[in-house]
């Protein structure tokens, strides 16, 4: 794979001369969504009891507020907690993974070693599509699904700002993958 630092604008290198990197993607702790939608309620939680707290009269809310502040502090550190060990398998050497954009293929990589556990090439992309029920607010994240010959051929979990990286796959398949380009403009300039 050409190496990107020595590309003035990524993801430009023909696919029949190199193949080269356009995106990258680590899956944030949203992957596991039980524990993620656990400790965002928690925190949301917290943030609740402050906003409470600053609602009340202004003598109320300042002799409320050790109590709540601790409580709420409390709360938030329960939620980091419990997201904590789920963070580490994120960057542990065995389990850490990425999902990696080419302008050749989309691969999942695995480990230090960048091992491929499973790739799409854009070729056989057909669409691009945000998972029913994945979406995360509290963490910018969604699980996106790679449709080929209308069966789910990958599943990439707890992608970080997906509707950038859902684009940027739909981009490159658009400029790299298509098998047949249209021949004129799809849009072409309107005369004035």
């Amino acid at each position: 794979m050409a190496d990107m630092r020595t590309q003035a604008v990524m993801g430009i290198i023909p696919p029949t001369v190199a193949e080269a990197k356009i995106a990258e993607r680590w899956p944030t702790v949203a992957a596991f969504p039980l524990v993620s939608q656990l400790s965002a309620r928690l925190q949301e939680l917290a943030k609740g009891i402050m906003l409470a707290t600053f609602r009340l009269p202004f003598i109320l809310a300042a002799v409320a507020l050790p109590f709540t502040f601790t409580l709420a502090l409390l709360i938030a550190l329960a939620g980091w907690l419990l997201l904590a060990p789920f963070f580490a398998l994120k960057i542990a050497p065995i389990f850490m993974t990425r999902y990696l954009l080419t302008n050749r293929r989309l691969v999942v990589q695995r480990g230090w070693s960048r091992r491929t556990a499973a790739e799409v090439p854009l070729a056989e992309i057909d669409k691009v599509q945000v998972a029913d029920g994945s979406e995360q607010p509290f963490y910018t994240s969604a699980d996106l699904e790679i449709l080929s010959g209308g069966k789910k051929v990958l599943t990439l979990r707890g992608v970080d700002e997906f509707q950038q990286f859902k684009i940027q796959i739909e981009n490159a398949y658009l400029a790299w993958g298509r098998k047949d380009p249209p021949r004129n403009q799809q849009f072409p300039a309107k005369a004035s």
